[in-house]
């Protein structure tokens, strides 16, 4: 079912972005990750098709943050497993598109617990100009669901057209260019964003955190292992408490982790 709601997602997609569904196509979803491939804007050729490791595009990648929220709070647009998979589908859709093709990636970000969770979504057309590759978000870090939502048209992508008016702050760091004064579209410089580790930000005034805290806390090992919280989520479905739909989500959530 969640298939079908954003195989409806990409047909409102395709006419925001001034193209028909005929011309864009779902290359891979997940729950972590969506990628489509599309038209170019009127007038753009890109580099494409092009051979970049997989490496490369990771490292670029995992240095787009963002200051997001009412208490400023620094995220990764994608993070480790999203990175790593959004990289290894890119590289794969950069060597196959044309030059008057370009990308439509999205990256979702799971918030909450197991039981009591959402997804935000951040958006971008992504096309490679200039040895460098391009990123133009319509949004970043927005709430989406299409299972509880299915009318709602996918996160949108941005344009070369117009900025999009974004709540959400990019956050500069090495290797991420802003092109042309704009905070919705940044260029990724492949080479120097392999040659050095992402600067760390550091923690909000009064937060009480030491740099690199975060970090930490992320290698902490999980509370409950993935078999542990298949079988609490079996048992919540057999007691009724959630219904076969939440069940099917949130088993595919849990499996993403493997």
């Amino acid at each position: 079912m969640s298939r079908r709601f954003l195989l409806l997602g990409l047909s409102l997609v395709a006419l925001f972005a001034g193209v028909s569904p005929t011309q864009a196509r779902m290359l891979h979803e997940s729950s972590r990750i969506a990628l489509y491939s599309t038209k170019a804007e009127p007038g753009n050729r890109n580099s494409h098709p092009i051979t970049i490791a997989a490496e490369k595009l990771s490292a670029a990648l995992s240095r787009v943050r963002a200051r997001t929220g009412e208490k400023g709070e620094v995220i990764d647009l994608f993070p480790e497993k999203n990175c790593e998979e959004a990289a290894g589908r890119l590289a794969k859709a950069l060597r196959r598109i044309d030059p008057d093709q370009e990308l439509h990636l999205v990256s979702f970000r799971h918030i909450g617990t197991l039981f009591s969770s959402q997804r935000n979504a951040s958006a971008a057309r992504v096309f490679l100009e200039s040895g460098r590759l391009n990123l133009i978000f319509g949004q970043i870090d927005l709430f989406f669901s299409e299972f509880r939502d299915p009318d709602r048209q996918l996160p949108p992508m941005g344009s070369r057209k117009r900025a999009a008016s974004l709540n959400e702050r990019i956050i500069p760091t090495e290797g991420v260019i802003f092109v042309d004064g704009r905070n919705d579209w940044i260029a990724l410089d492949l080479v120097r964003a392999t040659s050095s580790s992402p600067a760390v930000e550091p923690p909000a005034k009064g937060s009480g955190q030491a740099p690199g805290e975060e970090s930490l806390k992320a290698m902490k090992p999980r509370e409950k292992s993935i078999e542990e919280k298949l079988l609490i989520l079996k048992n919540l479905r057999d007691k009724d408490l959630i219904t076969e739909q939440e069940y099917v989500e949130k088993k595919r959530q849990i499996l993403d982790d493997l």
